[in-house]
């Protein structure tokens, strides 16, 4: 081949891959318990967030739903809710784009923990905000042997 066809093979190849979207990533379960103890979480809750994290996205961070009934879509490794909580949530909100709880973990946290004290105002409970507690009212096995 020559060094212009090279040339064209690499620049055709850098807008193949140009277009193909970006993979989140997977946490793995201690990896995620011990950045929500770094992001202000109790230990005590964590591995109910554990929980709901594997049972929302199986921990993959580039997670996104079907549209829902309200055609709301819930985004990222929480699968936070785009009615409620971003984009076009700016009474409840967390004031950051939906897109962006795909990629930006400190946003995320923070997204959380604003979900989770405003449900717990609300409901008196915080983990009620995500349909899967119903699968974690007893987290003990979510990261119980991670080193916290």
């Amino acid at each position: 081949m020559t060094p212009a066809g090279l040339v064209c093979s690499s620049a055709a190849l850098l807008v193949l891959l140009a277009a193909v979207p970006a993979h989140g990533r997977i946490y793995g379960e201690c990896e995620l318990a011990r950045e929500l103890k770094q992001n202000g979480f109790p230990v005590s809750q964590i591995p109910t967030f554990v929980c709901i994290a594997y049972h929302e996205s199986r921990y993959d961070t580039a997670a996104v739903s079907k549209p829902n009934r309200d055609k709301s879509i819930d985004y990222g490794i929480f699968q936070i809710n785009s009615r409620w909580w971003c984009d076009r949530g700016p009474k409840l909100g967390c004031g950051v784009a939906c897109q962006t709880l795909l990629t930006d973990m400190d946003r995320v946290y923070k997204c959380v923990h604003a979900i989770y004290d405003e449900t717990k105002r609300l409901k008196k409970d915080g983990f009620k905000a995500w349909t899967t507690y119903k699968y974690c009212k007893d987290p003990s096995a979510f990261a119980a042997s991670c080193k916290l």
